[in-house]
């Protein structure tokens, strides 16, 4: 039977409560805002509006939790939004920050160093960093901190079509800010990665030695080291260090009396035959 009242209105959500106050959301046919989503982590309330969601439809499918708006403008749907992780959140919520700032930042500090994919341990995720690439003040705005700062072209990478900063300069800024354990775990990840080598870390460390809050980074950059495979591997080493202990070899292997290879341990005392 034809409903000349649904003429025209695109996909119309159908949203119910279900137990422990869960949405449940059916929308008749396939929801292209879930393609747009899997590709990209979100959408703008302005391609929900595109897509036949009127404000009405929008403000139901967020009061019902089938949505959830993670900053002004802003959605993921909810089922994907709780099963990831905080650090994916930021990476969800980077990308719109990028994408209503335009060509003026690019990521930087944290969000830079989890853009590069690089590890981190225990900073605060609330924020997007930004550096301003167009001479604008600093300042807090929002869920945004924009930062000052020299840069030059090759300051600028591509990462999955994001503008960054480079991993090094992102690592070493992010770590200026934060204790030396949680320094080293990035410094770390980002050489055992390959997002940089010793070379290119100490080049850059020199550079920017003389830059406000630098200072605390002398003992993470001359510790940090290729090999640690997880933060827990890099804290422990930070530990050793902190506690006056041999520092430990990374990724030892152990091998028989014929050398055949029996396996490999995250940290060995190899003085005295201690792997850990």
């Amino acid at each position: 039977m034809h409903n000349p009242g649904s003429a025209g209105r695109g996909p119309q959500p159908s949203a119910e409560c279900g137990r422990h106050g869960r949405a449940a959301t059916r929308v008749v046919g396939v929801d292209p805002l879930r393609f747009l989503a899997a590709r990209q982590g979100f959408f703008s309330r302005s391609q929900a509006r595109e897509l036949g969601y009127d404000d009405r439809a929008v403000t139901r499918c967020v009061r019902v939790r089938a949505w959830t708006r993670f900053r002004r403008g802003y959605y993921a749907f909810t089922d994907i939004w709780e099963a990831t992780d905080p650090v994916g959140r930021h990476r969800i919520r980077s990308a719109p920050v990028m994408h209503s700032l335009g060509g003026a930042v690019a990521l930087s500090h944290v969000s830079g160093v989890i853009e590069h994919g690089i590890a981190t341990w225990s900073l605060d995720l609330s924020r997007v960093h930004v550096t301003r690439l167009d001479q604008a003040p600093g300042r807090i705005e929002g869920d945004v901190v924009h930062h000052e700062g020299r840069w030059v072209a090759n300051d600028i990478v591509d990462v999955d079509g994001q503008r960054v900063l480079a991993p090094e300069r992102c690592v070493l800024e992010a770590g200026s800010r934060v204790d030396a354990e949680r320094s080293l775990v990035m410094l770390d990840s980002g050489l055992q990665l390959g997002r940089y080598d010793d070379d290119a870390l100490c080049r850059r460390f020199q550079s920017m030695s003389s830059w406000p809050w630098m200072r605390s980074m002398h003992v993470p950059v001359r510790m940090a080291r290729t090999g640690a495979q997880s933060p827990g591997e890099s804290r422990g080493r930070y530990f050793c260090w902190v506690w006056r202990l041999p520092a430990p070899l990374l990724q030892f292997s152990v091998r028989d009396a014929s050398g055949k290879l029996l396996g490999t341990t995250d940290w060995a005392w190899a003085e005295a035959w201690r792997p850990g």
